[in-house]
């Protein structure tokens, strides 16, 4: 089954809406759950170190950032991830 139209449509929005402004953490941190959401954890993840390299403080990017690397097994990532929102 593919990503359905409406994720799809938001995807796009998201990605012109961070496009034009780069400084919008919270845009990427709903583009990387979109992203996740659509299967894309490579690019999730990417826009989740990004918005973590502007912001080392943004927690729900950590988090967020630790699901998906538990997800995918990376389970040092994972725990690295979760010091860090807590810390």
């Amino acid at each position: 089954m593919g990503v359905p139209k409406h994720l799809t449509r938001a995807l796009k929005l998201l990605e012109n809406v961070t496009k034009q402004n780069q400084g919008l953490t919270e845009a990427q941190i709903m583009l990387a759950k979109a992203q996740w959401l659509a299967n894309d954890t490579t690019n999730a993840l990417k826009q989740l170190n990004d918005c973590i390299s502007k912001d080392f403080s943004m927690v729900e990017a950590h988090i967020l950032a630790a699901l998906i690397n538990s997800e995918q097994g990376n389970t040092k990532a994972s725990q690295l991830n979760l010091q860090h929102a807590f810390s």
